[in-house]
């Protein structure tokens, strides 16, 4: 796979530029500023301290198999638009990106390494047309010293991700591997979906979009490109699930995310679940609103 560096020539102030908003539409220059107040905002930001942070947020966009990594990434760096892989790249005749997570819109990137030093060799692939938010180091570190409620959300967000991590390594070691797609979809639904903190009892039953290649997917799973083939039919054929090369789109975004959690309250059961029992507790997913308590 081609390791293309990023162009730094698109780093870009927040003031000077108009950019295409989370929708898809136009922003003007006020409506940038106001979307990235909300968004630091919303992670614990106080007012003062998002004036003091607003003139220094930068923007970088990457195309689709870009990657960036720890000269690139800041402590703090939300995913506007696009979809991210966090991995690294096997030594190989391919050069192959093994993920260990996906991240998509709304993610804040880079907040363990203000809890923990950075991971090594953590790479990370724009898996389509991408644009972060930057915050810049030092500013971000100062935060983190003075401002409580973000160094709780801080700590909350990593707690939960180290949570999602552990119950992927059971899955990947103890699932057979039809099962490992399964289930792997459905954390993946969660970690998108989710991927800020815990779970909204308010999960939408509207499809999610993954626009990803079967073979990234699989690798993520841990298994070959035909049993994931193989497994993503079935799951088709039930209805559940809708894919071909380029993308894989889940029907239910409740079902998946709610199935997730239904592996973690009882892992050893839900490792060798025939097929057909697992369909069973994604339709029963599918009508709950609130997930299992």
């Amino acid at each position: 796979m081609l390791h293309r560096e990023p162009d730094c020539s698109q780093v870009v102030r927040l003031d000077p530029v108009k950019l295409e908003g989370m929708n898809g539409i136009a922003l003007p220059r006020k409506g940038i500023a106001m979307h990235s107040h909300g968004l630091l905002r919303q992670i614990g930001f106080s007012e003062p301290r998002v004036s003091q942070l607003l003139p220094l947020v930068e923007l970088r966009q990457f195309e689709s198999g870009e990657y960036f990594g720890q000269g690139v990434l800041a402590p703090l760096t939300c995913i506007l638009s696009g979809l991210v892989g966090a991995g690294q790249v096997s030594k190989g005749k391919n050069d192959e990106f093994i993920p260990a997570n996906i991240h998509g819109l709304g993610t804040w990137l880079g907040g363990g390494e203000m809890l923990n030093p950075p991971i090594a060799g953590q790479d990370y692939l724009c898996l389509a047309p991408t644009r972060l938010l930057i915050i810049p180091q030092k500013s971000a570190l100062e935060a983190f010293e003075k401002e409580a409620e973000f160094s709780r959300y801080i700590a909350r967000q990593q707690a939960w991700r180290k949570h999602w991590q552990a119950d992927m390594r059971h899955l990947l070691t103890a699932a057979d591997p039809a099962m490992r797609v399964v289930f792997g979809l459905a954390m993946l639904a969660e970690a998108l979906h989710c991927s800020y903190s815990h779970l909204d009892a308010d999960l939408p039953d509207s499809p999610l979009a993954i626009p990803v290649k079967q073979t990234l997917l699989a690798n993520l799973c841990c298994v070959s490109r035909g049993v994931f083939s193989s497994t993503a039919q079935q799951l088709a054929d039930a209805g559940v699930l809708q894919v071909n090369y380029a993308s894989t789109q889940l029907r239910s975004t409740r079902a998946w995310v709610n199935l997730s959690s239904q592996y973690r309250q009882d892992k050893a059961a839900c490792d060798r679940l025939p097929i057909e029992q697992m369909l069973l507790l994604m339709v029963q997913g599918a009508r709950s609103k609130d997930l299992p308590s």
